[in-house]
């Protein structure tokens, strides 16, 4: 489908057709989770039936992000949707090739606005290869060939953590259909340097190293299986068990995930599973995505296991004519960063990449069938290692621009600009796992697995402190020292004497103790500021402000 406009994807719609017949023969697909049975009846067929029916009649404008950030907004509803229906067709299922062509040719026609020069780009190479894949047009492979080509001469400090993987997504996919030895060894380079970050207990963090991330480790474990169809890679297996060692330790049977537990020393502490509390305190909220639920499912699918079945049952709950909200639980507070992105019910784009993550199933799930039946399966390249561990950031220091001037969430920012993520989770100070009452309000163990009706959001303490601003006047920076009696979240800001907001900082967590924040007298856009007289304020709930000088 072809859009022209000011809003070129405004008009982004499929155009109905008739029911696909998804399932295959029932014995094709029993084997899900481990289970088989001839009678037994998938319950992803009408999971996918229904998101397909929903996306015949979305816009993605109607997202809240919709004009802040186009990349990311299409990579996770159309580059999602099309990653699906790839996958649909590897799995077997006759589709209405529409489907896959639409939304390739729709990405081909708006390339300048749906990349965005980062690694993330290669979520959108990988998507349009498996439309070259399945269509053999020759456009689709040539644009995702520019990208691979920029992915090939990135520096490998840009490429960390899930963007990484999201470039190895389209180098591994371009080395599968064309022998291209360079993209391999990138692919290989970056699992490799992903091994270093992870954590002894097989989580992964979002952004800080050390910090741990129930949603970001489950949606690293998706972005290794789908490369891993490609590559042949021993250390890909081995990141992949030690995830799934951890992530069962973090789902239920009945499916429900919990992101904190109680110390087993300490009935007053929690030990929390999310990185903004275990060490990353520039990162948001991250628990309780809806499309963490299908990542989740296609790991334990992975290894045939039945609490898979529970998670899509999760799933199928949350599941309104095809229509997913964005959060099954812990709905962040209006003032988290997240906030915007969270508030959207339905969601074209949380449907959109929970489909990706049924159809990777569904198409796992045949390809074990087919082996079973005589296929042969590959084997596991021989001598990679296996390297864990990583620093934890320490530290009280922190300054970044606040991300109310940009589309990218602060990390994101922070991996577009190229940050140094040890020498910035190190300034912004690093909450301890062991939160102790910081964040109350969190339910108990045994109540998690029981039941998952969400909990109220974790809200700051209310804390007595103080701060003192020096040198006064200030020439070339000043300093805020800060004495605080207990962790708890803060906000910084300088206002000039017109109560114009000059400097702002992100809200971060800061555990007791003293600290120092060093300001450069530089504005939000980098300009230095006027001599003249200004206010700092300081503060969450309650806010300190202190007047000082900035001279010539």
């Amino acid at each position: 489908m072809r859009v022209a406009g000011a809003q070129p994807w405004a008009g982004l719609r499929v155009r109905p057709r008739g029911r696909i017949a998804l399932a295959l023969v029932v014995a094709l697909v029993a084997g899900a989770c481990g289970l088989a049975s001839a009678s037994w009846a998938d319950p992803i067929d009408p999971l996918v039936e229904r998101l397909e029916g929903y996306f015949h009649g979305v816009d993605i404008t109607l997202d809240p992000l919709y004009t802040k950030n186009p990349p990311e907004i299409v990579r996770l509803s159309s580059v999602s949707q099309l990653l699906g229906y790839c996958d649909l067709r590897a799995a077997g299922h006759p589709i209405d090739p529409s489907e896959i062509v639409s939304r390739a040719d729709f990405l081909v026609d708006q390339i300048d606005l749906v990349t965005s020069g980062t690694a993330m780009d290669g979520m959108l190479a990988a998507a349009l290869l498996g439309a070259f894949e399945a269509t053999g047009d020759t456009t689709y492979r040539n644009q995702a060939s520019v990208i691979v080509d920029r992915l090939l001469h990135t520096d490998r400090t840009k490429l960390t953590l899930n963007w990484g993987l999201m470039s190895a997504m389209a180098l591994a996919k371009h080395y599968e259909l064309t022998g291209d030895s360079a993209t391999l060894d990138k692919t290989r380079q970056i699992i490799l340097d992903l091994s270093h970050d992870q954590n002894l207990d097989g989580s992964f963090p979002h952004f800080c190293l050390g910090s741990k991330d129930v949603h970001y480790t489950s949606w690293i474990s998706m972005e290794l299986i789908t490369i891993r169809r490609a590559i042949h890679d021993a250390l890909i297996d081995q990141i992949l068990e030690k995830i799934a060692v951890f992530m069962r330790s973090r789902v239920c049977e009945n499916g429900v995930t919990r992101y904190s537990d109680r110390c087993p020393d300490r009935p007053d502490c929690w030990l929390h599973y999310y990185s903004r509390a275990t060490g990353c305190a520039l990162d948001y909220d991250t628990r309780g995505w809806t499309n963490e639920l299908g990542y989740t499912a296609l790991l334990f699918d992975h290894f045939h296991e039945s609490r898979c079945d529970s998670v899509i049952a999760v799933l199928d709950r949350l599941s309104s004519a095809g229509r997913f909200p964005d959060k099954w639980d812990f709905f962040p507070a209006p003032d988290d960063p997240i906030y915007t992105w969270a508030s959207s019910d339905p969601s074209v784009l949380r449907a959109s990449v929970v489909f990706w993550s049924l159809a990777s199933i569904m198409r796992d799930r045949a390809v074990r069938v087919a082996l079973k039946d005589g296929g042969r399966a590959w084997l596991p390249a021989e001598g990679t290692s296996d390297h864990l561990g990583g620093s934890v950031p320490q530290g009280a220091r922190f300054a970044v621009r606040s991300i109310r001037r940009t589309g990218w969430m602060t990390v994101d920012s922070l991996v577009v600009a190229n940050a140094d993520m040890n020498e910035v989770c190190r300034a912004a100070g690093r909450m301890a796992s062991l939160a102790g009452d910081d964040l109350p309000g969190e339910r108990s163990l045994e109540a998690t697995c029981e039941e998952s009706s969400p909990a109220p959001a974790p809200v700051p303490r209310v804390l007595a402190f103080d701060f003192r601003v020096a040198p006064n006047p200030a020439h070339r920076e000043v300093g805020l020292v800060i004495e605080l009696p207990g962790s708890t979240l803060l906000e910084l800001a300088i206002f000039d004497m017109a109560g114009r907001r000059v400097r702002e900082w992100s809200k971060v967590w800061y555990p007791e103790g003293n600290h120092r924040i060093t300001w450069n007298l530089r504005d939000d856009h980098g300009a230095r500021v006027r001599p003249g007289a200004y206010f700092v304020s300081l503060g969450a709930q309650k806010r300190v402000t202190r007047k000082f000088l900035v001279g010539p």
